[in-house]
């Protein structure tokens, strides 16, 4: 052992590897610990090191418990007399739990005794309470009988004095039965468990019988007569004895199904609409202030549902056998009447209720539930959708058509803007228009607009494509196009209709920006036609541009110095003036923005030409004088009196240029002795104008 312990005591170092704060976690697995290190220790290695790590525990293991063994050696040695204290703490506890359990003994007792008098009076109270649950009953029912065979006398001695009981009186005698009919069932309700309340079952169902026949009859007459203080007390009386339900197939029985049945004998009806019409009309005017009674006398806490119960289920069951197919989408027109007319009736039914209970219960009944579930919207959205979008795909032409139609009056040019919002407002129509379907016309209408913006795309690769040959009169249709395209709001047209069906639903705001991003997105379309039409109208100005290489032939032939503007330059724009006049339909924002779009292209194809013109007269020149100084002849340089070619043309088309300006400034109504104005306007134009500016004036220098 002293050897153990010097070995202990030995200082050893552990590798790095070994890690011994992995045997005290609460995880360690000794075969995972083995698996994780032999994949890079050798297992002799681990095995050893493992060894002299358990004889390095066991040396530690000795020396705690040799630690302190002298002390507890001696702890037996200190301990006297130990026997003789136990026995003295000994009798008093053993005396005190002697005592305690008698005194317990006597609680349980008394408890158990306790416990069984309270029994004995609970169930006494509970047999007492039966007793006169039973006697009460008992009364209740006599009660009954005697108020039922007191009623019956009354009614007899009526009929011998040649005289009816009052409807009134009649009434209240039933109200009072009904009363203490309702106390008796609710007895018995509470009581079933009890022989002798099995055994009055029998006779409660005889005289509920009784009453309940007495109830109709006088219910019938009431109605016949349309008594509202009578019809009231007995709505009370039914609701007193839980039979409302017979109560609601009494009236619907004798009241609405007779007025349904003679609305629809007056004459056939051709459509369900029509059917519904004419039973909503001969309500009003013959049961609808009864019916106004009754449910503002089921206002209060009376479980009736007249309208979901009596009136509509009938009301339906009436058109539905007049008209089978009243339901089918297979004729839209008919399909969406009817459901506008059956909206409206219901309308009027909630207009009747009271309080907002009342429309709950009605359009929580299963009657209105089953009406609402038979209408197939999707089918109806389906044939709208193929009714409108296939009108609407008919009038738009094809490109070759469109351009073909542009010499006739009222062709598609002027009415395409027109027909798109046409068709759109078809959408949310009276015609059309119904709300379970409202978010899918909704987006037809959106579909319309991309449609429309579609065949404008179309028509403007069409006519910017080569290969087409367009008619004389193309450009001004498409800037009638663009110029409808643009004065239309078309966004606040369809929104305001939108609003005025739907009112201001949470959406609107995001509807009407979706109608704004259309008209957007279409403008830019318009503004793709505008691109179009001026470069057609460009093309047939710079038409006119061809005869300014004509002029250095000309001032080869004459050295007279140009005082005018050629002929040519006064042309140039005439194509434009001539579109312009003819557009006086089209907003001026419009027409300007026109002008300048045709102004910058033939600008920029004058400038074109103007250089070339020029670069070739100067290259001309140049070689002329090559050829004269080869044959000693003089050159225009050397006579101060004369111009040479190249200045004549410079000068000539500087005055060209200036006519060409003042004629653009006069189209775009600017002042020609301001023309910076045009300059800020179109820049095109001052490049064109600066081509022969500086050398014009120090050639006429």
């Amino acid at each position: 052992m002293q050897q153990t312990i010097q070995n202990w005591n030995a200082p050893s170092v552990s590798p790095i590897w070994f890690e011994e704060s992995k045997f005290e976690g609460e995880n360690f697995n000794s075969e995972d610990y083995v698996d994780d290190l032999k994949r890079y220790i050798p297992l002799e290695t681990l095995r050893s090191k493992l060894l002299e790590y358990a004889e390095e525990m066991r040396g530690k293991l000795v020396v705690l418990v040799n630690e302190d063994y002298d002390e507890f050696a001696a702890l037996s040695t200190k301990l006297v007399n130990v026997d003789a204290a136990i026995s003295g703490l000994e009798e008093p506890i053993l005396a005190a739990k002697s005592e305690i359990e008698s005194v317990r003994h006597g609680l349980m007792s008394h408890s158990t005794a306790l416990k069984e008098t309270l029994q004995r009076r609970h169930n006494v109270a509970e047999l007492k309470a039966s007793l006169e649950l039973a006697n009460a009953a008992a009364q209740s029912l006599s009660n009954v009988q005697k108020l039922v065979q007191s009623l019956e006398e009354d009614t007899t001695t009526a009929k011998a004095r040649a005289g009816l009981l009052s409807h009134e009186a009649l009434c209240k005698s039933l109200d009072r039965i009904c009363s203490e009919m309702g106390r008796l069932l609710y007895l018995l309700q509470d009581s079933k468990h009890m022989q002798i309340i099995r055994n009055m079952e029998g006779q409660v169902a005889s005289i509920k019988c009784i009453v309940e026949n007495k109830l109709e009859n006088a219910l019938v007459q009431v109605l016949k007569e349309q008594d509202p203080t009578s019809l009231a007390t007995l709505l009370h009386a039914y609701s007193t004895i839980g039979s409302s339900t017979t109560a609601e197939g009494i009236i619907r029985d004798c009241v609405i199904a007779p007025c349904c049945a003679s609305s629809l004998d007056v004459q056939s009806s051709n459509t369900p609409s029509d059917s519904l019409e004419r039973i909503q009309r001969s309500l009003k005017q013959e049961v609808w202030q009864f019916l106004e009674v009754a449910i503002s006398t089921s206002s209060s806490s009376l479980p009736y549902d007249f309208p979901g119960q009596a009136v509509f289920p009938e009301v339906v069951r009436a058109v539905e056998s007049r008209h089978p197919t009243m339901y089918s989408p297979g004729n839209p027109k008919d399909f969406q009447q009817t459901y506008r007319s059956m909206e409206a009736f219901i309308g009027d039914l909630e207009s009747l209720c009271l309080t907002a209970s009342q429309v709950a219960r009605f359009r929580c009944s299963q009657s209105f539930q089953s009406n609402k579930a038979r209408w197939n919207f999707a089918a109806y959205f389906s044939l709208c959708f193929q009714d409108i979008a296939s009108t609407y795909e008919s009038k738009l032409p094809s490109c070759r058509d469109a351009f073909d139609s542009c010499e006739k009056e009222n062709s598609v040019w002027s009415t395409c803007i027109k027909d798109c919002i046409a068709s759109m407002e078809e959408c949310l129509s009276d015609a059309t228009f119904i709300l379970p379907v409202a978010d899918k016309l909704v987006r037809l209408q959106l579909q319309i607009v991309s449609r429309f913006a579609t065949w404008v795309e179309r028509i403007i690769e069409y006519a910017s494509a080569e290969e087409h040959a367009l008619p004389a009169s193309a450009p001004k249709c498409m800037a009638l196009l663009c110029g409808s395209i643009c004065a239309t709001p078309m966004a606040s047209i369809i929104a305001q209709q939108v609003r005025s069906k739907l009112g201001n639903f949470k959406a609107a705001d995001l509807v009407e920006e979706a109608f704004k991003e259309s008209e957007a997105n279409l403008r830019v379309y318009a503004d793709g036609l505008l691109d179009v039409s001026s470069t057609h109208i460009a093309a047939r100005c710079a038409e006119f541009l061809g005869q300014i290489r004509g002029i250095v032939a000309a001032f080869r032939m004459t050295a007279r110095v140009p005082t005018a503007a050629a002929q040519y330059s006064t042309m140039i724009l005439k194509p434009l003036e001539q579109f312009k006049s003819e557009m006086v339909s089209s907003s001026e924002e419009n027409t300007e923005k026109f002008c300048i779009q045709v102004i910058d292209k033939v600008s920029r194809r004058f400038s074109e030409v103007a250089k070339e013109t020029l670069e070739t007269a100067h290259k001309t020149e140049e070689s002329l004088k090559k050829l004269k100084s080869r044959k000693n002849l003089p050159t225009a340089a050397e006579d101060s009196t004369s111009l040479s070619t190249d200045q004549l043309v410079e000068m000539q088309l500087s005055l060209d240029i200036k006519e060409f300006v003042q004629r653009a400034c006069s189209l775009l109504m600017i002042s020609p002795q301001r023309p910076e104005e045009i300059f800020a306007k179109v820049p095109e134009v001052q490049r064109l104008y600066d081509i022969t500016q500086k050398g014009g004036s120090a050639s006429m220098q």
